[in-house]
């Protein structure tokens, strides 16, 4: 699931307060740390530093403390916050699991937050620059992300999600000068526009890196949308706490929109409370499991039952990429293509493979041309994110996936998979 906002400088706070070497409290999350080219080339490595943070969210250079940007003032937000979480089933068997398979996950997690940084930094990111009145995009190269790990939802049930905190620095073509006049804000209106298929990409590359290093097999909830085998609804929603404040809060409301669902979120938000440590909730947690029939023989059934693991191709990608391109109409725009393309793979594939299967059907002619090429979006360039909120919020009938990646709203709220809400934190 992926959730996206726009963070301004003075909530930056926000992500430092809970790690290690700032919080007081008995639970704390570990450090920040630096993704990206960018922050290597001024000398940032390893954990992120809250002055450091600071001083790149408001344009500055960390060491020179010189604006990197000549019309920073005029730059409202500090960095995109996009927030990338497991599935719920994935966030069981990380907090339930064994030490080995717990590593493993995270590893898995971890690399899918980085394939789909990469994947935003090479297809989706534009700066706008204007000349002679004439304002236009060119393509561009983000600065980097600070990444910032975490393990609980509100309601202290295991929720593994990273923040992918996009700083709002972008370069118009190479990462060699420092000049002010090299770096700008980046136009985030695609990652809103395509927030759907960032979703996506980022589900299927965590399903296929679990499958090759655990062996896990899925079973899909709904179309799309897959869960690990083992777990049944029931136990699911013994570790739903936060789901099921928001849908109390949409009962009240009377309302089942996505948008509805993201207001009662923020409206049930409760504040952090970080007074037991990891270990203490760890144990609480194997006192409801067992009660949700959650045993450890269980759990062991779930990632040791089907050795040997799979092979290197887990996934029938270019069959896929085939059968699927035949279905949809004679030009496929691209970004329709790779989501009908990941919804179909119950093991997932990874990113940089799926593009180079692709690649590879086009030019073996065995799948038209898309309309649409690298980079994607027409039709999300020219709009700003706030022009793209209101056409969400319009479709919103329709199914619309702005900032929330769930569920089509034509359901009703009884109807409603409680597990399509466990992006709320």
């Amino acid at each position: 699931m992926l959730r996206l906002c726009q963070v301004r400088p003075e909530r930056l706070d926000y992500y430092l307060n809970v790690t290690k070497s700032i919080s007081k409290d008995p639970f704390a999350e570990r450090d920040g740390y630096w993704l990206g080219s960018g922050p290597a080339s001024f000398g940032l490595g390893g954990d992120v530093r809250a002055a450091d943070l600071y001083l790149i969210g408001s344009g500055r250079h960390p060491t020179s403390n010189l604006l990197l940007n000549r019309y920073q003032a005029s730059v409202t937000y500090a960095a995109t916050d996009a927030t990338f979480a497991a599935p719920k089933t994935v966030s069981l068997l990380h907090a339930l699991g064994s030490e080995e398979v717990r590593d493993q996950i995270m590893l898995a997690h971890r690399k899918s937050v980085e394939e789909s940084m990469a994947f935003i930094d090479r297809r989706l990111v534009r700066v706008r620059q204007s000349k002679d009145g004439v304002r236009t995009q060119t393509r561009g190269s983000i600065f980097g992300a600070a990444v910032f790990e975490h393990r609980l939802s509100r309601s202290l049930d295991p929720h593994l999600h990273s923040h992918l905190l996009i700083m709002n620095l972008a370069h118009k073509s190479s990462l060699t000068s420092e000049s002010a006049t090299s770096w700008s804000a980046f136009h985030a209106a695609p990652l809103f526009f395509h927030c759907g298929l960032l979703g996506a990409l980022y589900r299927s590359n965590l399903r296929n890196e679990m499958t090759r290093s655990l062996g896990v097999r899925w079973t899909a909830r709904r179309h799309g949308w897959y869960d690990l085998e083992g777990f049944s609804q029931a136990m699911v929603s013994a570790f739903s706490r936060r789901q099921g404040e928001i849908l109390a809060d949409l009962a009240t409301s009377g309302y089942s929109s996505n948008y509805a669902t993201a207001i009662s979120a923020k409206q049930s938000r409760k504040p952090r409370e970080h007074s037991s440590s990891y270990e203490e909730l760890a144990n609480r947690w194997l006192d409801r499991s067992f009660l949700a029939g959650i045993s450890a023989t269980r759990l062991r059934e779930v990632t040791e039952s089907h050795t040997p693991k799979f092979p290197v191709e887990v996934s029938p990608v270019a069959e896929t990429i085939d059968r699927v391109g035949g279905t949809l109409n004679t030009r496929p725009a691209m970004t329709t293509l790779l989501r009908a393309v990941v919804d179909e793979l119950p093991n997932g594939v990874r990113i940089t493979d799926l593009e180079d299967h692709v690649a590879d059907a086009i030019e073996r002619h065995s799948l038209a041309k898309p309309t649409e090429l690298w980079p994607f979006g027409p039709r999300a360039d020219h709009r700003t994110p706030r022009q793209t909120l209101i056409h969400e919020k319009a479709r919103s009938r329709n199914g619309s996936s702005f900032g929330i990646d769930c569920a089509p709203n034509k359901q009703s709220l009884e109807e409603r998979d409680p597990a399509s809400l466990s992006y709320a934190r």
